[in-house]
């Protein structure tokens, strides 16, 4: 036999036993291309159609195409009283032991709760965990550990314990009279989160068109209230907007003095606000929240100027009473906390301070609040010319925090991609029209252009305590005013972006919208749907070479700022990426911290700013320590 046939024959033989079922197109090939996690069918490289299958944090097995994050993993489900204790105590239960608990102990039990749980780096699961070691025994507290391995599960509920303050304040006594059982605080806590959202259905569903709903009343509601901020991102805007703009363009138009206007209106400075402030913040930062009489006094300042700031964020039990027995029934819900926000800290009986919750306190020194004390005055401070001392204090504060966020995005587009940022001067010049308004940003990437309207626009209180969805309804038309500048903008660029760049370009351009909330704002799946529902309706942001509109607030942008130092994707790589993740609907803080796994450290410009606010508190405390 010819020895050459037979090598052939034997060839063709090994050559089909190992790559014979391979496709036609790669017999002559040899060589085919793998991808990594690709499965192949035994024998070939033929791709292996099979599922794949990965376990969520939760513990449930899904296809591997579901396992990316998804809106529903952001929320965390509070354990009840019946899964606890196994039976469901009747809702007059948490009335009948508050009756039988003296305020001041319902108020330091909330407060020592809720300091633990804002402490910084802590893990909430952590906290539940001990909890439960603290608060139960036996089989309530086998059961409550057994749930608590979900972690997509929680024991502690924010609003159940500042509800439980509320109601302590209208039902508690001042003490509690000899031979009176006392009540249980844990068991009134843990049945109150029972009843949380049982309000009778109002026929609006559970499907989310162009209005929230039932449901989404109580997202926007929930999600307002158990938003968080940096304290440090939130002291430096504040000396940002504050002093340091104000003083750097003082004489333009709409520039005022802030601080000027603060004191004139209050009779307190505002840098002695920021100090109280401040110092009662890190005596419950340290794990002390209950503050002693004499503590301020260290501070050496005359007992009338330390009093004149205290009664601007103080409010005793009797005050508190009085307030809340006030409150009209059709402004009452489950979110209506004001009386809190307005006076974080509570002063007790024996004339103590107690930091109810710090982060209520930092958010009313250095977030929105000082303006209403220049809006709302004490009686007896209220200056001539008040009104339109308001008028001016509210169109500069107004300005300078559209300054702040236009800061922020130049100081995001020189670490990025982008080619240029022109701000609203720039545009307004280049596609001015009569009748038609303009974005306030644009930066442009190239091959792409993100659009932006800043807006200082704040919900109703009507929406962020779920009383009204018309009230909703209506923030959210308001939004869709300012989308109508995008819109412009993005037409204006179409027609000629030469007009605004001087250089003429062929290539077809991508436009992201974007809506910056300077106040912030609850965006989930439902209000991210409604609003660009309500967009569409309007014959907003047409065209296949537009993306969805997002919406971000300065602390989502201070994020990508911090991201971008270190080397993280570009602003418009955010938005393109986030359109087509499991989290596309929800917040692009969520969407980055969540699903991209990333977790910036604060920027070198608010680490500066941060430092500058921070120095006088610092030096407060050394003081009162003694150092």
């Amino acid at each position: 036999m010819d020895t050459s046939n037979e090598f052939r024959i034997q060839m063709e033989r090994l050559f089909s036993q190992v790559a014979g079922r391979e496709p036609a197109e790669l017999r002559d090939a040899y060589v085919a291309t793998l991808r990594d996690g690709q499965l192949t069918l035994e024998g070939s490289t033929i791709p292996a159609i099979v599922p794949l299958w990965k376990q969520r944090a939760s513990g449930i097995i899904v296809p591997q195409n579901l396992a990316t994050p998804q809106p529903l993993d952001l929320c965390l489900a509070y354990l009840t009283a019946e899964e606890i204790f196994g039976f469901c105590p009747p809702p007059g239960y948490v009335i009948s032991q508050l009756q039988r608990i003296p305020v001041a102990d319902v108020l330091l039990f909330v407060s020592q709760v809720l300091n633990e749980v804002r402490m910084p780096g802590v893990s909430r699961r952590e906290v539940d965990r001990r909890h439960v070691e603290k608060w139960f025994n036996g089989d309530s507290k086998a059961r409550a550990l057994n749930l608590l391995r979900n972690p997509e599960r929680g024991l502690i509920v924010p609003q159940a314990l500042f509800l439980l303050a509320k109601l302590s304040l209208v039902h508690s006594g001042d003490v509690l009279l000899p031979g009176v059982r006392p009540g249980n605080i844990v068991a009134a806590l843990i049945t109150l989160t029972q009843y949380l959202g049982q309000r009778p259905e109002d026929g609006t569903g559970t499907v989310i068109g162009d209005a929230p709903g039932s449901l989404g009343r109580e997202l926007i509601a929930n999600q307002y209230f158990n938003s968080s901020n940096d304290p440090a991102k939130l002291m430096a805007r504040f000396t940002r907007c504050w002093y340091q703009i104000p003083a750097e363009r003082k004489g333009e138009p709409g520039i005022c003095d802030l601080a000027g206007a603060y004191q004139a209106a209050t009779g307190v400075s505002l840098a002695d606000l920021t100090v109280v402030g401040s110092v009662l913040w890190a005596a419950a930062f340290n794990g002390g929240p209950h503050v002693a009489p004499s503590y301020l006094a260290a501070l050496g300042w005359e007992e009338s100027r330390l009093e004149e700031v205290l009664k601007l964020i103080v409010c005793d039990i009797p005050g508190f009473r009085e307030v809340i027995g006030g409150e009209r029934e059709e402004e009452r819900s489950e979110w209506s906390f004001d009386a809190f926000g307005r006076w974080p800290v509570i002063r007790l009986h024996d004339d103590s301070l107690l930091v109810l919750d710090q982060e209520l306190l930092v958010k009313r020194i250095f977030g929105w609040l000082p303006f209403f004390d220049i809006k709302f005055p004490p009686l007896d401070s209220k200056p001539s010319g008040h009104r339109r001392l308001v008028a001016t204090a509210d169109q500069c504060l107004r300005h300078v925090e559209e300054i702040y966020v236009t800061e922020i995005l130049h100081s995001i587009a020189d670490g990025g991609a982008a080619r240029r940022v022109y701000d609203d001067p720039q545009l307004q010049a280049a596609f001015r029209q009569k009748g038609r308004r303009i974005a306030d940003v644009a930066i442009d990437y190239g091959d792409a252009w993100v659009v932006i309207e800043i807006t200082t626009t704040t919900l109703k209180r009507e929406s962020v305590k779920a009383i009204s969805e018309q009230a909703q309804i209506e923030d959210l038309d308001k939004l869709v005013g300012e989308v109508e500048q995008i819109d412009a903008t993005i037409r204006s660029l179409r027609e000629g972006e030469a007009r605004l760049t001087d250089t003429p370009t062929g290539i077809r351009k991508i436009f992201f919208p974007l809506l910056v909330m300077a106040e912030g704002f609850p965006v989930n799946p439902v209000t991210l749907t409604v609003l660009r529902e309500r967009v569409k309706a309007q014959g907003l942001l047409e065209g296949d070479d537009v993306r969805p509109l997002e919406v971000v607030d300065v602390e989502d942008l201070e994020i990508i700022e911090g991201l971008q130092e270190e080397g993280g994707p570009s602003l418009r790589s955010i938005l393109d990426m986030k359109r087509t993740a499991g989290l596309s609907k929800s917040a692009v803080r969520d969407y980055i911290i969540v699903e991209l796994g990333q977790t910036p450290q604060r920027s070198r410009r608010v680490h500066a700013l941060w430092d500058h606010t921070v120095r006088p508190v610092v030096e407060a405390v050394a003081h009162l320590a003694g150092d």
